[in-house]
């Protein structure tokens, strides 16, 4: 991405990449010469040359060693919210994952709603890694999660309890 015109002329394509049941990963390469220049593209990450690509693709694609985490993420819009749901396996790997695509979009959205309960598996090691995130960025008023039977179970087996923050019901 060279300029804001390239960022404007690619947010199309982007999001009609994104509608597709199997999106690919979208990465941005700037070649923006002035220090802390990331335009906001809507991609999966933004980096600051081609170098940084094997690095990125090998830890996306191998979870940091063996073979490739059953893991996936769905993306759609409810009125302003923007809902995220993974599925598959949810372990620290993977959360880490989740979080780089939910900040990438978070100053897109005014609130990001975490829906779970299409994880194959909770690992407690996973709901640890998602309880750490507001220590680091607070998630109210903009993040939240989806409260469900299976995830407040999982969350009160890890001792985790009242760690996540919930969407406040619809009225």
């Amino acid at each position: 991405v060279a300029d804001a015109a390239q960022v404007l002329a690619s947010q199309r394509a982007l999001s009609l990449i994104r509608r597709l049941n199997a999106p690919p990963l979208i990465v941005g390469v700037t070649f923006a010469t002035s220090a802390g220049a990331t335009p906001s593209v809507g991609a999966d990450h933004v980096i600051g040359d081609t170098d940084a690509l094997a690095p990125l693709l090998r830890r996306r694609l191998s979870g940091g060693g063996g073979s490739a985490v059953p893991w996936g993420v769905r993306l759609h819009r409810d009125g302003t919210t923007l809902v995220v749901a993974p599925f598959g396996l949810l372990d620290a790997t993977t959360v880490s994952r989740l979080r780089e695509i939910v900040e990438t979009r978070r100053t897109l959205y005014p609130a990001i709603l975490i829906d779970l309960r299409e994880l194959d598996s909770l690992s407690s090691s996973g709901l640890t890694a998602l309880a750490a995130w507001p220590a680091e960025t607070p998630w109210p008023p903009t993040v939240s999660a989806l409260r469900d039977t299976r995830t407040t179970t999982a969350l009160t087996a890890a001792g985790l309890t009242g760690t996540i923050p919930f969407a406040q019901p619809a009225a």
